[in-house]
């Protein structure tokens, strides 16, 4: 099918090619485990805000993920809202 290319999104709408897969699979699993390292309210080394994960294939989106305060599997340092 093509290579995949993954990108880091700020909320300026710039974006960062991360990393380019053979498959999307692989593409995906990076993605995933980018989006869950980064925090959406903590600027990076250039003071901008990251805000999603998009993962294309030619000028076509595959997957975009949206980063989150506390990542996607759950930081333990941010509690989780329990109901009772």
């Amino acid at each position: 099918m093509g290579v995949f290319a993954v990108y880091l999104v700020h909320v300026n709408d710039t974006r960062e090619l991360q990393a380019e897969c053979e498959n999307l699979g692989d593409a995906a699993s990076y993605a995933i485990r980018l989006a869950d390292g980064l925090d959406a309210h903590r600027p990076d080394a250039d003071g901008e805000r990251p805000a999603k994960v998009d993962v294309y294939c030619a000028d076509q989106l595959q997957i975009s993920i949206r980063i989150m305060r506390g990542g996607l599997l759950g930081n333990k340092a941010v509690p989780k809202l329990r109901s009772m």
